[in-house]
């Protein structure tokens, strides 16, 4: 019964805490202000140049999720990705295990592929090495930008 009770107290705060929408949700407190809204004002030119939607995401608060399903199932709950083909790319920060995951879409499945993601990935390792978290994101979100007009 206690695992039951603990389960559900788990879900309970993924779900009060983590799922709150918005283009740029930093739950880990990674970013300052002015970095969100930089991150916020990116996102937007990449919705308006490329038809696609874009969002960023931190959190620090779960052990038992796998990180690239749990980037999946944010932005399939939240309403993100425009088309019909809910077009667009999640770059989620899971603070807990210090893990970044690209979450693509539609459209953006096909223009980044997981050879692609997996370049960005590892252009943006020596920016999470030196906690330069909004340095990370703004290069993913940049090599998203270029993969995408290619």
């Amino acid at each position: 019964m206690k695992k039951i009770v603990s389960l559900f107290l788990a879900f309970s705060l993924l779900f009060s805490s983590a799922l709150a929408w918005g283009d740029v949700v930093d739950n880990a407190d990674i970013l300052t202000d002015d970095q969100e809204a930089q991150i916020t004002a990116r996102i937007n030119e990449l919705r308006r140049n490329n038809g696609q939607d874009f969002a960023f995401l931190s959190t620090d608060d779960f052990i038992c999720f796998d990180p690239v399903k749990f980037g999946a199932f944010y932005w399939d709950q939240n309403g993100f990705g425009l088309g019909l083909d809910h077009s667009g790319v999640l770059v989620y920060l899971d603070m807990n295990i210090r893990m970044m995951v690209l979450t693509t879409s539609g459209h953006a499945r096909t223009d980044i592929d997981n050879e692609k993601v997996n370049v960005i990935l590892h252009a943006a390792m020596p920016f999470l090495q030196k906690d330069d978290f909004f340095g990370a994101v703004m290069l993913a979100l940049n090599m998203v930008d270029k993969y995408i007009e290619d």
